[in-house]
């Protein structure tokens, strides 16, 4: 496990960018993961009341013949009602 206190030295200018770069990196996730942990009350609303949406069919089964002709994605649909922040 790399402590992120302690950098490594090296003589090698391309490793030590790498590993400047590896380390702001990962600072810049834990810090949008925290965000996302300390957002209080559902996230925000992705779609809103009667905008048109497709649906991905990618997981549904249809009845085709040919998996391959079977449609990628259906709609649009209009948006009527939103059940929760997830389901419209």
């Amino acid at each position: 496990m790399l402590n992120s206190d302690k950098v490594l030295q090296t003589h090698n200018a391309l490793v030590e960018s790498r590993i400047q770069t590896m380390t702001k990196n990962r600072a810049d996730a834990i810090q949008a993961l925290n965000k996302v942990a300390n957002q209080k009350g559902p996230p925000p609303a992705q779609f809103h009341l009667r905008e048109q949406v497709w649906l991905d069919a990618s997981h549904l089964k249809l009845p085709h013949q040919k998996a391959k002709l079977t449609p990628k994605r259906l709609g649009p649909f209009k948006i009527v009602q939103e059940i929760s922040p997830v389901a419209y």
